[in-house]
């Protein structure tokens, strides 16, 4: 029981400890860029800010590129 309890805190505590950046939808800007409406999120990361694309074309519009993309976006 001991190191239940143990553990327990442990994993509270590096939950506590992580970072979270607040999201952000991101409008994309460029009028030359042809994207379809699927909504397919990809996240990427900029300036203390995660941004929320609603596909990757959208994202590649907006000059990110996959190297950008953070494994998994934050629950909406």
């Amino acid at each position: 029981m001991k190191k239940f309890l143990a553990i327990s805190i442990l994993g509270l505590g590096t939950l506590s400890c992580s970072t979270w950046l607040p999201v952000e939808n991101a409008i994309p800007t460029n009028p030359d860029c042809i994207c379809t409406l699927e909504y397919a999120p990809v996240c990427v990361k900029g300036d203390g800010v995660i941004y929320r694309f609603p596909n990757a074309c959208a994202a590649f519009c907006e000059g990110y590129t996959q190297d950008d993309f953070i494994n998994h976006c934050p629950p909406e």
